[in-house]
């Protein structure tokens, strides 16, 4: 799981141009088969790599600024009735 892990983070900084860090954060995402990739990177205007926000659509997972109306109330750390 780590060479597929680290194969990705390179894979996806040489083809889309992104941050180290957001590398990391996109190949775990992907690699965890997460549904979707919430981020604010990409709202603010940066230098010149590109902001994981721009990669929506070229990438095998959706990724989206977080809608703070649709969390409001919501208890990140509530356990739910299937958590025991």
């Amino acid at each position: 799981m780590i060479r597929e892990f680290r194969r990705r983070r390179r894979q996806i900084i040489r083809e889309h141009n992104v941050k180290t860090c957001d590398a990391l954060i996109l190949a775990t995402a992907i690699i965890h088969s997460a549904k979707i990739l919430y981020t604010h990177d990409g709202l603010k205007k940066s230098g010149r790599k590109t902001n994981l926000l721009k990669l929506d659509g070229e990438v095998e997972i959706p990724i989206e600024p977080p809608d703070a109306a649709k969390y409001k109330g919501w208890d990140l750390f509530a356990q739910s009735d299937n958590d025991e």
